[in-house]
């Protein structure tokens, strides 16, 4: 029998994160949802083992809730018998929820069912008798719900509003408490008229089999500064469950998934402040495009959101007020983040086993970005670590170009860019902030992002991928574009054709492993010279001739700077203005490295980059370097090697002339072969 019916409209909420994400609004870009009970919500509900729900509270709060098939109280029941979570109930678009449930601290159930036996008709806890109460259909109270299984990444969306519930206890069999009592579950049945439904794909959800456990719920917490056990179970969450509402319209619940720890604690103050909030932080990754969820919170910013721990069976339910940042917002509070949310706590239960079944882990989603700090964590890692490494945003924007690719291995390659000013390409820019051993932040996003779409299984991980990536810079060297004021005609072309072969400028080096899979440095393998370095420089000219050159986006430098070195190099340079400089002795110190590792310990090392200001030669420091490398990694080796050699016939190969320089050069070749 086919069905025909009228789309639904967005809703102005839904529209005006439309309008600030750029999302085209062509005749196709329709809303999906649809307006009664779909097949597929009527199929998944009888097979999934778990639903989510939310509702309203009297307070106007958005909670949710996490029901899944339970062990029934202790009763055996034959293979096959098992009965379903959920199904509908006719052909009126009307469904019906059983399960299990915590019976006194569940805000859902509180709200639905009167938990705790404060309904009409019931009694406490420990009564065989129900709790029901009747809502008129049509105008019942709104539920929203999202069937999962997360074993097969199957979920449906619904939105309903409730016809009847009862909330029941009745004795669990065998079981007591130690001071004799016996124990006794509570089980709630709905009944629900559905108005809305919508499929959603798997991304984001890791696979997980849902097996019943005994369910001994205890309340630990209710305080909104968070406990080192709420913490803990925040801090390995990779998937919780959000309800938000569109005013008195409808009713939104989905789930938010990602890699441990997605889940940010933005704000966490000690407990005797009342005036401090905890505040959660979460991205929003690339989805469908609806953005019913942030629609919802656009026009009422409230949401209730259920944690719950797979383990333990523990459970953190929570309601606040949310605060949608987008584009340089975003990526200012969440790094690598175009769109995330703040959700402010303003109400919090914490129930020890209060789901009745756990999750055993399987396999993990493709789709999980990398985890993304906020940026006071970001900062503060590197605060703690050096006084002046944080990643500084620069005033001035900065962009780098690529000079050229120096091959040492089949999977090693030095890249040298220019800095500059962005849209120029002889402007230098200097970079001041630069001490040995930080690395540099660069944006390859403009060569790499190539646009929306909801689903990439042959590069999933795209999807989120920023195309930020960190490089340890390995050599700084700062040059000066002009050295002489009086130049000759045949001097200033000769200038102008070193500024535009990037010879003048502050000129850095990453020295990097082509990844296997790895986007970006497969990206950068592509430019350079492969076949021989003496064909780097036509190489580069054929590329500027033809107005290819690679730009890259510059973030920043940042990170580690090494503070032993740094005091050792003072006090070096101390003595060293003394008429009779005092000869201690100097602790040894210990580098290990292991391949590619070894970078940050390069500039330390060598004095070419001792143009900089902020570089100088450490060589008399009393190093000792434990360096592990691969067969095939051995030229790189002897790379690094002859950096240090260079150091120690400096002087000598000031008197040399070019040809005798390069014969030394060759010599030293013929002896690494």
């Amino acid at each position: 029998m086919a069905l025909f019916y009228t789309p639904l409209p967005f809703h102005p909420g839904e529209i005006s994160l439309h309008y600030k994400l750029h999302i085209s609004q062509n005749p196709d870009f329709e809303n999906p949802t649809i307006p009664h009970l779909s097949p597929l919500l009527s199929r998944q509900l009888q097979i999934s083992p778990l639903i989510a729900l939310g509702t309203i509270d009297c307070q106007g709060w958005p909670v949710t809730t996490l029901l899944g098939k339970s062990s029934g109280g202790g009763e055996r029941k034959e293979e096959g018998e098992e009965e379903p979570l959920a199904q509908p109930l006719g052909r009126n678009g009307v469904m019906g929820i059983k399960a299990q449930v915590e019976g006194l601290w569940d805000p859902v159930v509180e709200v639905l069912v009167g938990g705790k036996g404060d309904g009409d008709g019931g009694s406490g806890r420990g009564s065989e008798k129900v709790v029901v109460r009747r809502e008129e259909e049509g105008k019942g109270r709104m539920i929203s719900g999202l069937t999962i299984d997360l074993e097969r990444r199957k979920r449906v969306k619904f939105f309903g509003r409730m016809v009847v519930g009862a909330l029941g206890w009745r004795r669990r069999e065998g079981e007591g408490d130690d001071d004799g009592r016996e124990e006794s579950i509570a089980e709630m049945q709905l009944v629900l008229k559905v108005e809305q439904s919508l499929g959603n794909c798997p991304k984001y959800l890791n696979k997980r089999h849902i097996k019943p456990a005994i369910s001994k719920p205890e309340l630990l917490s209710t305080s909104t500064h968070l406990s080192l056990h709420a913490l803990q179970l925040i801090s390995k969450a990779d998937l919780f469950f959000i309800s938000s509402a569109n005013n008195n319209s409808d009713m939104d619940t989905n789930h938010r998934g990602g890699p441990t720890g997605f889940l940010r604690v933005a704000s966490h103050d000690d407990e005797n402040n009342s005036e401090s909030a905890t505040v959660l932080c979460w991205p929003e990754y690339s989805g469908n495009r609806l953005y019913q969820t942030l629609g919802n919170l656009a026009i009422y910013p409230k949401a209730g959101l259920c944690i719950p721990d797979f383990d333990t069976g523990d459970c953190l339910y929570l309601s606040g007020t949310t605060e949608i940042l987008v584009g340089s917002a975003a990526e200012e509070f969440l790094p690598h983040s175009n769109l995330c949310v703040k959700f402010s706590v303003v109400s919090l239960r914490l129930v020890e086993h209060a789901l009745p079944f756990r999750g055993v882990l399987g396999e993990k989603s493709i789709y999980h970005p990398r985890v993304r700090r906020l940026a006071k964590e970001r900062f503060a890692a590197a605060a703690s670590a050096t006084t002046t490494g944080e990643l500084q945003q620069q005033q001035q924007e900065q962009q780098a170009t690529l000079l050229h690719q120096t091959k040492l291995t089949p999977t090693i390659s030095r890249f040298r860019f220019r800095l500059h000013q962005p849209n120029t390409s002889t402007s230098p820019t200097a970079a001041s902030t630069y001490q040995p051993g930080q690395y540099i932040t660069l944006d390859f996003s403009s060569h790499l992002n190539i646009g929306y779409s909801h689903m990439r299984d042959d590069d999933p991980r795209s999807l989120n991928d920023d195309f930020v990536r960190t490089f340890t810079v390995s050599g700084f060297y700062q040059q000066h574009q002009h050295q002489h004021q009086q130049q000759d005609q045949q001097q200033q072309q000769e200038q102008q054709k070193e500024e535009a072969l990037g010879k003048c400028g502050d000129e850095f080096e990453i020295t990097i492993r082509k990844v296997g899979g790895g986007v970006v440095t497969n990206f950068l393998w592509g430019y350079g010279d492969d076949e021989s370095h003496q064909k780097e420089n036509q190489y580069r000219r054929e590329k500027e001739k033809e107005g290819e050159h690679l730009v890259i986006d510059v973030r920043g430098f940042g990170g580690g700077e090494f503070p032993i070195f740094q005091q050792e190099e003072q006090q070096y340079q101390q003595e060293q203005q003394k008429k009779t400089p005092t000869k201690t002795e100097k602790k040894r110190r210990i580098f290990i490295a292991a391949g590619i590792g070894i970078t940050p310990i390069i500039p330390f090392l060598s004095t070419s980059s001792s143009s900089s200001s902020s570089s100088s030669s450490f060589l008399h420091l009393n190093l000792k370097i434990l360096w592990t490398v691969k067969m095939e990694d051995l030229a790189f080796v002897w790379d690094v090697v002859e950096e240090v050699a260079q150091l120690e016939m400096g002087q000598e190969e000031e008197g040399l002339s070019k040809e005798e320089k390069k014969e030394k050069k060759k010599k030293g070749k013929g002896k690494r072969d």
